[in-house]
């Protein structure tokens, strides 16, 4: 049996308490559900596998061929959104890696004469399949994106989101909250006029795309805006 890395990455982990419940009934009951695998690779069931090895315990396994890597990581995608236990954001990016897989296998050259409607279909599909509107789907698709971006540069902070132990907005703030900490200074010269143009709080809600202004760069309180112009003042 192999393993592979990739495919296990894309299965959101369980937490520890549920990990050790499914655990204990496999030590009572055995391993009833069959390994889903793909020729000798493991595609699902990984932790059904550890514990069967880690305790010696026997295991079926049930095959399923694929075109690809990314028709068996679809596969996995579609399999994880029928848990109950994913949080909003896990539930977002798995929806969302289905629709940019899905659009992008859409826009092949074979497709080119039909890809001005292809887009709009694939969000009407998943949308039906998962019970949500075409817009959420797009804006999964969106999200997806920016979590495979995050992993680029934030490795640490997108395993959060995807582990399910940080919420897709908190960890945006913090990475553009750090992003302006780094690049933000005051003047270190004297000159004639200084304006500010402070990050107000509004309190506002906006779209569900964009949300409150918190999520995209730290807001300020009054207080905190009259300790900036103090500071401003003194210089």
């Amino acid at each position: 049996m192999q393993v592979n890395p990739a495919f296990r990455a894309f299965i959101p982990p369980l937490a520890p308490e549920e990990l050790a419940q499914l655990e204990q009934n496999i030590l009572a009951d055995g391993c009833r559900d069959p390994l889903v695998v793909w020729g000798d690779v493991l595609v699902d069931g990984h932790n059904r596998y550890d514990i069967c090895q880690k305790h010696g315990l026997p295991f079926q396994t049930k095959q399923i061929e694929f075109a690809d890597d990314e028709a068996a990581k679809d596969w996995i995608d579609a399999n994880q959104l029928g848990r109950r236990n994913l949080t909003p954001d896990q539930r977002s990016i798995l929806r969302g890696r289905r629709y940019n897989r899905m659009k992008k296998a859409a826009h092949r050259p074979l497709n080119v004469d039909k890809m001005s409607a292809l887009p709009e279909r694939t969000a009407e599909t998943l949308a039906a399949q998962h019970h949500v509107t075409e817009r959420t789907i797009r804006r999964d698709g969106k999200r997806a994106e920016a979590i495979e971006k995050l992993a680029q540069t934030h490795p640490d902070q997108a395993k959060a989101v995807v582990d399910g132990t940080k919420r897709f907005n908190e960890v945006r703030r913090e990475v553009k909250l750090a992003e302006v900490k780094a690049t933000s200074r005051l003047p270190d010269a004297k000159y004639r006029v200084l304006y500010a143009d402070c990050p107000w709080k509004y309190g506002d809600q906006l779209t569900e795309d964009y949300g409150p202004t918190k999520y995209h760069y730290p807001a300020m309180s009054i207080s905190e805006r009259i300790g900036i112009s103090q500071v401003v003042r003194n210089i």
